[in-house]
């Protein structure tokens, strides 16, 4: 009996361990390369619309001041007011048109917002300060208009204001060496006014007190954009206040006016 075990593990004890079979290697590929996620591109377009916007603005106006600019013509003139709001007798009306040649009367600009909002620019640098601070709110103004359509979920929209900008920029790039002519400096305002007046339609009227500054500044800079600009603020409070009441029916009490969306009721059962 010890023999026949003996016989039958003897050739186990002697073959040892048996290897484990190797797997077959696997070739690494070459990595691909990553792609945006589609989560990341609103994003993504958001700060490039922002940053083509200001480099529309700076980028000519610092090619102006290197080339020697200074106020003349008009821009003189609105220099003069704009220095001159900040003291005792500031300007009550808008620059001086030529909407009434031979009439035989004066005919201004309905109002001197424009000389208001240069004022302390050019109280700081009364020969460059005209131009700098033109610069810098037709970029906050478009950069506003931006986030506004971006706070209504359309970043396309917000992209376009950028496309316009750089369209304008190559097809009129004068409005932009001149940006505090009270014919040019209205322009970025309107167009962010039709951006607003468009995210207020869609329900969005906090933005509305906005409308109404940049519809006011276009409004008061120049005669032409009179009538679009009271258009575009009344038009688009309608237009909003009716989608409000569409989402947030009177019932509601106080939430009829909230913004966002509507939490569903929860009704507890005992």
């Amino acid at each position: 009996m010890p023999t026949t075990l003996v016989a039958k593990d003897g050739p186990r004890s002697k073959a040892g361990p048996q290897p484990s079979p190797q797997r077959p290697q696997r070739r690494s590929s070459p990595r691909r390369p990553q792609r945006v996620s589609p989560s990341r591109a609103p994003a993504l377009v958001r700060v490039g619309s922002h940053i083509a916007v200001w480099l529309a603005v700076v980028v000519p106006t610092v090619q102006e001041l290197i080339a020697g600019w200074r106020p003349l013509d008009d821009n003189t003139a609105i220099a003069v007011r704009a220095y001159q709001s900040l003291s005792l007798h500031p300007p009550l009306v808008g620059q001086a048109t030529a909407a009434a040649v031979g009439t035989g009367h004066t005919l201004y600009d309905p109002g001197p917002l424009l000389f208001y909002m240069l004022a302390l620019p050019v109280r700081i640098s009364p020969t460059f300060g005209l131009l700098i601070g033109a610069m810098i709110l037709v970029g906050l103004v478009l950069s506003v208009a931006i986030e506004a359509a971006w706070s209504a979920g359309q970043w396309v929209a917000g992209a376009l204001v950028a496309l316009t900008v750089l369209d304008l920029l190559w097809l009129m790039p004068t409005v932009f060496q001149s940006l505090p002519w009270n014919a040019y400096f209205p322009l970025p305002f309107l167009l962010s006014s039709i951006v607003l007046a468009w995210v207020v339609s869609l329900g969005k009227v906090n933005w509305w007190p906005v409308l109404v500054v940049a519809a006011s500044i276009a409004a008061q800079s120049h005669l032409l954009f009179l009538v679009p600009a009271a258009a575009l603020v009344g038009v688009a409070l309608v237009f909003g206040l009716l989608r409000t009441r569409r989402v947030h029916p009177p019932g509601d009490g106080a939430d009829r006016w909230s913004l966002g969306p509507r939490e569903p009721a929860c009704s507890s059962s005992r």
